[in-house]
């Protein structure tokens, strides 16, 4: 158990972490939309998706040997923890899939927007 202050941290870290990496995120999207023609939003999600995943799988397996790293637990496969969070990955998986093919036709500021005044983004 920590302490109440290291657990703040810790909330506080997590929080701003993954505010900074969801807008680099939107960022680096709509910059490889814009520079580079990509007209393949749906394959860019796919592609995120499998980095995400073998990130993962990569440092639960190192939070095994390296306690810096033990901040993922092995994932556990089973047939009811599966189709227990399947609706919830589907759900997921298209909130991500439409947010990138709302950026390919809209502005930054304009799909920030967006994303804070509907609750199926938060």
């Amino acid at each position: 158990m920590q302490p109440l202050g290291q657990e703040r941290a810790r909330i506080v870290g997590v929080v701003t972490f993954y505010f900074v990496v969801s807008i680099s995120m939107v960022y680096l999207n709509k910059f490889l939309m814009e520079a580079f023609k990509f007209e393949y939003p749906l394959f860019l999600t796919w592609v995120q998706q499998v980095v995400s995943m073998v990130g993962l799988l990569l440092f639960s397996l190192l939070g095994t040997r390296v306690q810096l790293l033990a901040f993922s637990t092995p994932p556990e496969c089973n047939k009811k923890l599966i189709l227990g969070i399947l609706p919830l990955t589907c759900v997921y998986v298209g909130m991500l899939s439409f947010n990138n093919l709302c950026l390919k036709y809209v502005a930054v500021w304009f799909y920030q927007v967006r994303c804070r005044t509907c609750t199926c983004d938060s």
